[in-house]
């Protein structure tokens, strides 16, 4: 276990380390958002996400284990799984709109299930934009 001072320092080293290997691995999130959902483009900013995401992951476990501190695993772990969902929500934004649709048949197909969840449409004067509740 490391001294309080000296695990923050490696705490934010590693969290650098995150936010450095996906910025080198995937475009900026101006971008990120201008890919259109279902084409061959977001496919790719999928896989080289994943990809990104999994290196954060085994960068951060091992130097924590090497340090054999878990502040580090949790602020760097913090940091990957933040980085992963942001550039995530970044790409699946609709750049028309600029906003995350959710396909109009999983809503349904939700509602014809059976369960007892409610299917509420968001914006009635846009496009088909459902959430369920």
């Amino acid at each position: 276990m490391l001294k309080p001072e000296v695990s923050i320092g490696t705490a934010l080293g590693v969290s650098a380390l995150v936010v450095g290997l996906h910025r080198g691995a995937l475009p900026p999130v101006v971008d990120l958002r201008s890919t259109q959902p279902g084409t061959a483009e977001h496919a790719d900013v999928n896989k080289a996400r994943r990809q990104a995401t999994w290196a954060s992951i085994v960068a951060v476990s091992a130097i924590s284990l090497l340090v054999k501190d878990i502040r580090v695993f949790i602020v760097g772990g913090t940091v990957a799984v933040g980085y992963d969902w942001w550039e995530r929500m970044a790409n699946e934004v609709q750049p028309s709109t600029g906003t995350v649709m959710v396909p109009e048949r999983s809503a349904n197909a939700i509602a014809k299930s059976g369960r007892s969840q409610q299917v509420v449409q968001l914006n009635p004067y846009g496009p088909a934009q459902t959430a369920v509740m």
